[in-house]
């Protein structure tokens, strides 16, 4: 098949530029022929047959100007009995072109249950100075698994996972800058998979091979549907949900029907708050205030980069030397002041929703008890709530009433 897309992307009030988030207009014009062969006799869990994936984007018709395409394999056969086994290899190359650089954001990142199990997501290949991951414009993945259905939605595996992105950076010391079978990140692991009401879902714990300094030795991912999800939040509020789901199922129909649960936006019973929105708008200015400070001294910065490279042709060796080096430190100078900022005002923003929401918690427990509820549950974790029952909008006036 072959798609068109066309983003027209602006990002606005980054404090802190990084070669992938910063102040930008990201227009983006590209066509994107794919092909697809696909002969595994089952979708959901295959035992034999294979699939093959082609995949090009040239983008250039509008705005930048790059070019990316990948190669995707993935063969399952029967070995012994119920067990399978399965082998998987996706190779990417990516680069810009007509004088264009490849966007950050258009780059290869690897890592997590989707691609390199055992790693932080997104954690592999360059690095900056910082140890941000910045992405490479090559990249190699190869995974192995013996896989065994119990059931016909539930199956247990084994998996060697072995890896890399390739491209430039402050920091290649777990890559280099192109395709090396050698350099590779590798791991080891087991995992599950079922099918569930809500989908598929899958667990799966990998233990690096390679561990470099820094790195946790292993990495517990839950993944859901067919997206991967990593992050406690989620995992939070489907435990929750599942724990609801089985309460309700077991409770007897006498039971049942005294039950009166109502839900809560807590988030948007917080932010809606008068208390919330002054402190926020405070904490706004002051942000503004030191964006724009910052901004000023990043221009400054890069102005006597400029000139020291304008005038490095007629400065002696030992000069040369000297104001780079000068130089150099006032730029980790900035950058340090940066990362000071950005952890201070996460610090007070943290702070403040904090302070409501302690205040807020009390209220929504004395609304509970006055509207005889059996229990309130945080609106996001239902798929479903009748709207008499949110307490949202009822949480925020009384606070705003109390002193």
């Amino acid at each position: 098949g072959i798609n068109y897309n066309f983003a027209n992307t602006e990002i606005t009030d980054v404090l802190a530029a990084t070669s992938y988030l910063k102040n930008e207009t990201r227009v983006t014009s590209r066509v994107s022929p794919s092909f697809v062969r696909d002969t595994r006799d089952n979708f959901m869990n295959p035992s034999s047959g294979s699939r093959h994936v082609v995949r090009f984007d040239l983008a250039g018709l509008g705005g930048v100007k790059f070019h990316r395409m990948s190669y995707e394999t993935s063969h399952y056969w029967p070995i012994v009995g119920k067990l399978v086994g399965m082998l998987h290899g996706r190779i990417s190359w990516a680069d810009g072109y007509a004088g264009d650089d490849l966007p950050s954001f258009e780059k290869y990142y690897m890592g997590g249950p989707k691609s390199l199990r055992g790693y932080t997501i997104k954690n592999i290949g360059p690095k900056d100075s910082s140890g941000n991951p910045l992405g490479g414009n090559q990249s190699l993945l190869l995974n192995a698994e013996l896989q065994y259905p119990f059931t016909k939605g539930f199956r247990g595996f084994l998996f060697y996972d072995r890896g890399n992105v390739y491209g430039g950076g402050s920091d290649v010391s777990t890559t280099s800058t192109t395709w090396d079978l050698a350099n590779m990140r590798d791991s080891i692991g087991a995992g599950i998979r079922f099918l569930s009401p809500f989908g598929p879902i899958g667990f799966a714990y990998g233990i690096k091979l390679d561990q470099a300094t820094g790195e946790e030795s292993a990495e517990f991912h839950f993944s859901a549907g067919s997206g991967f999800i990593w992050t406690r939040q989620f995992t939070k509020r489907f435990c929750c949900f599942l724990i609801i789901f089985f309460m309700f199922a077991q409770a007897t129909p006498a039971h049942a029907k005294d039950v009166r649960v109502g839900v809560i936006d807590i988030q948007a019973a917080v932010t809606g708050t008068k208390e919330w929105k002054k402190e926020f708008a405070s904490f706004k200015t002051k942000f503004q205030k030191e964006k724009v400070s910052i901004t000023a001294k990043e221009k400054n910065l890069k102005k006597m980069i400029e000139d020291l490279n304008k005038k490095s042709m007629v400065l002696s060796p030992e000069l040369k030397k000297k104001k780079e080096e000068a130089l150099l430190k006032k730029k980790r100078d900035f950058e340090r002041h940066v990362q000071d900022k950005n952890e201070e005002f996460a610090k007070n923003e943290k702070a403040i929703t904090n302070k409501i929401l302690k205040k807020m918690v009390k209220i929504v427990k004395d609304l509970g008890k006055s509207k005889k509820f059996t229990m309130i549950l945080e609106k996001k974790v239902g798929l479903y709530f009748d709207p008499s029952v949110d307490l949202t909008a009822l949480a925020t006036r009384t606070y705003n009433k109390t002193k």
